[in-house]
């Protein structure tokens, strides 16, 4: 039985990550409007079809971590599609996380693609001096299909 499982765990582990579609963008948004119950400005991308801008009125959503890390990775987890992002734990680490004058937190995490950082795509999350979340910019791109295998070995 164990290793069956473990046949079947490889399986799953070599099935491609699930594509990126204008259908689970589109569902996403609309699981934010619906939550956030208006007050809410989007704008996509051309280049990917994915979102670029999300802009929420403060307050709107019902964000419930304690602190603004957590809520973030929980805006991703739940509406994360609309950027292309799949597995929010995987596929974003934190870059950078900044308080400006106002007392606002703005937070940056980098795509990565299996373990590796992805050139220019960062996401960054917003939040006012309240910590209730604003805005959520930046670039992903989705469905990222790269060898991450080094075709040169270190020797010369």
């Amino acid at each position: 039985m164990t290793r069956r499982l473990a046949v079947v765990v490889a399986l799953l582990a070599a099935l491609p990550a699930a594509a990126f579609s204008p259908a689970s963008r589109d569902a996403a948004l609309d699981r934010l409007a619906g939550d956030a119950g208006g007050g809410l400005r989007v704008e996509l991308s051309r280049a990917t079809g994915a979102a670029r801008l999300v802009v929420v009125e403060p307050g709107r959503l019902p964000l419930a971590a304690k602190s603004t890390h957590a809520r973030a990775m929980e805006f991703f987890e739940r509406y994360g599609a609309a950027f292309g992002v799949d597995r929010p734990a995987e596929e974003l680490a934190p870059l950078a996380s900044r308080r400006d004058r106002l007392g606002a937190e703005h937070l940056s995490f980098g795509q990565r693609h299996r373990g590796l950082p992805v050139f220019a795509a960062v996401l960054r999350v917003h939040f006012d001096a309240d910590g209730r979340l604003t805005a959520v910019n930046g670039a992903f791109v989705p469905d990222v299909d790269v060898a991450t295998d080094p075709a040169v070995s270190a020797e010369l």
